[in-house]
């Protein structure tokens, strides 16, 4: 008797440490696989011209950046420090074109996906992590808005990361990785405000590590508790004040804060109600993140870890609701929260499974009959479903990767900027994408000429001709009605340039 239990003391440890590792290979293989696939849908056919007017803003104010104008003196910026900076670092490495904008966003959102499966493997397991990071990558916003250039990707990706490093201190306690999460957090927020609305999360993560260690008493672990959030408060602090220091305007607020809150007057507030429909319609898309959304209330049965997870998207779910004014690309900051949390709920099925067994094992055959029956097409037909519009979701984003390949009227539009001015010209247009088409520069203050900056008082129509006329700017082309809406600058294009070229739908050019 003793040979034979000994042996089977000794091969137990093996036959464990063989499944432990054949369950790592196999989740290793299954990121992998993701994540190149990932890289295909992301990186194939990058480099076309985008007609979004964000993305022409940001590239045309990161191409003045190159010129030697200081953002937020000279530039007008509405984003937060760091989102600008990340534009003219891609244009170093791969030069100035669509391309390099583009790739800082792919590569953005590749991360994103990345993150999530990480967050959810440390707290729901490696078959929910799969599961997470592939809604991710067939989500059709996510996957959309990776392939624009825009600064709500990049701040998503890096709250993304900032969670994985707080899930990861929550449980094992090193305050590195704390430090490592703040950094992450702020780095987000200074890229764009959306990442506020993780920050909720970090603190709760901070509880939840504390609330794991039990050999200590409440008044210390409320004591440690108040030490963390002094560490992710400095931390904002210190980084902050070092990136505006270096930034050295005192426009800064004026430009991120004070602009999008007097923009929030020139659209309409609306109630709760079509605020939520608006939401819901741009989310119409999403249908297996709609169709395994309530899964994410699972993740209360993770106690304080669950609750920290759950509240990423909870509270991008609020701020959202008072996003003013609520675009597409907005969406982006719900689209990670929300696959993680739902990975992690999934995660916590087995507990409901083995309720539900408990439960069915004391029900009379017949019923126990009935039930499984049930339970199993029912099953069957969830799983259908999930896996068509799986199918519907790729074929979405086949048809937004030809559409984006059809040629723009912009595309002529630049010719005719470069056959009627000469490398160095300055020009003005409200579609600064075309400016950057055509290679030429804008006066650094008119890289912005948004409805929004128009409306809310932020650019007055003085202040568009007297930039064109300390930088001698030998062309106007008013291409998307912005500066229409100015009839004092379209008076004084009329008198100061003797050519006209009418080009249809209002859309007029004025050069020398």
């Amino acid at each position: 008797m003793y040979l034979p239990e000994s042996n089977h003391g000794k091969e137990e440890p093996k036959l464990s440490e063989k499944n432990a590792w054949l369950g790592n290979t196999f989740w290793l293989v299954s990121v992998a696989i993701i994540l190149l696939f990932a890289v295909h849908l992301l990186y194939t056919g990058l480099g076309w011209y985008s007609d979004s007017y964000d993305a022409r803003v940001y590239l045309e104010s990161a191409r003045m950046m190159g010129r030697g104008f200081p953002p937020y003196r000279q530039i007008f910026v509405s984003q937060p420090p760091l989102w600008l900076p990340l534009i003219y670092l891609a244009f170093r490495l791969f030069g100035e074109t669509f391309l390099a904008g583009q790739l800082v966003t792919a590569t953005a959102g590749l991360i994103a996906i990345a993150a999530v499966m990480l967050i959810t493997k440390q707290l729901g397991g490696s078959a929910s992590s799969i599961l997470a990071g592939t809604l991710v990558t067939l989500s059709p916003v996510e996957f959309e808005w990776s392939r624009l250039i825009n600064a709500d990707v990049p701040s998503v990706a890096l709250t993304a990361v900032a969670m994985v490093l707080a899930a990861r201190y929550a449980r094992n306690g090193r305050r590195g990785w704390l430090v490592a999460a703040s950094v992450a957090i702020v780095g987000s927020i200074l890229v764009k405000l959306l990442g506020l609305y993780a920050v909720p999360s970090l603190f709760l993560f901070v509880i939840a590590r504390w609330m794991h260690a039990s050999d200590i008493d409440r008044r210390q672990r409320l004591r440690f508790i108040g030490q963390d959030s002094l560490i992710i408060f400095g931390i904002f602090v210190g980084i902050t004040l070092l990136t505006l220091a270096l930034v050295r305007s005192d426009q800064v607020w004026n430009q991120v804060i004070t602009f999008h809150w007097a923009g929030r007057k020139v659209y309409p507030s609306g109630s709760l109600s079509e605020k939520w429909r608006a939401l819901t319609q741009l989310l119409v898309g999403e249908r297996l993140l709609l169709m395994l959304g309530w899964l994410a209330a699972l993740c209360l049965l993770g106690g304080a870890d669950g609750l920290a997870i759950l509240a990423w998207p909870c509270f991008a779910l609020l701020g959202l609701l008072n996003q003013r004014p609520l675009f597409d690309h907005h969406m982006v900051a719900l689209i990670p929260a929300l696959a993680a949390a739902i990975g992690v709920g999934i995660g916590y099925l087995g507990v409901i499974y083995a309720l539900f067994l408990r439960w069915f094992s004391r029900q009379i055959r017949p019923i126990r009959i009935t039930i499984g029956t049930v339970s199993v097409i029912a099953g069957l037909a969830f799983l259908g479903a999930g896996a068509g519009q799986a199918w519907i979701e790729l074929a979405d984003q086949q048809k937004f990767r030809r559409g984006s390949a059809v040629p723009s009227p912009d595309l002529r539009a630049a010719e005719l900027v470069v056959k009627n001015t000469n490398p160095g010209d300055m020009i003005i247009t409200d579609a600064q994408g075309i400016a950057f088409l055509a290679d030429r520069d804008v006066p650094p203050s008119l890289t912005d000429t948004s409805y929004l900056r128009i409306n809310s008082g932020y650019l007055q129509p003085q202040q568009v001709i007297d930039q064109a006329e300390v930088f001698h700017v030998r062309l106007v082309l008013l291409w998307s009605w912005r500066l229409s809406l100015m009839p004092e600058v379209v008076r004084w294009a009329d008198k100061r340039f003797p050519h006209r070229v009418d080009l249809g739908s209002e859309r007029v050019l004025y050069f020398q």
